[in-house]
């Protein structure tokens, strides 16, 4: 039996971490787009992106774990991942002052 899926938070200082995975995507070099949409849809970074020697298209980003949740790769593409480093994350909903 499957547990439910979750994200690994740490907590310092009163302060919550959450992962940041660096994301490695190859498509064919018509079909970069989809990728920097779909990922940036997520609110993924760009960090990197260069014509392999076969002629694809690698692209590089980082972002949030929970961002990667459902996702999956595009068509006939490459998809890597891996843990980059944990980050502080602000969601900012309880730094907001309600006018009621």
């Amino acid at each position: 039996m499957l547990g439910n899926a979750g994200i690994k938070v740490e907590e310092a200082g009163g302060k919550l971490f959450k992962p940041i995975e660096e994301v490695v995507i190859e498509v064919d070099r018509g079909y970069p787009a989809a990728g920097i949409e779909e990922l940036g849809n997520r609110r993924a970074n760009m960090t990197g992106m260069q014509i392999s020697s076969v002629g694809t298209i690698r692209m590089e980003f980082l972002i949030f774990s929970w961002a990667l949740m459902g996702f999956r790769s595009l068509g006939t593409s490459a998809f890597m991942k891996k843990l980059a480093r944990l980050e502080f994350w602000f969601s900012g909903l309880d730094q907001l002052k309600w006018n009621v």
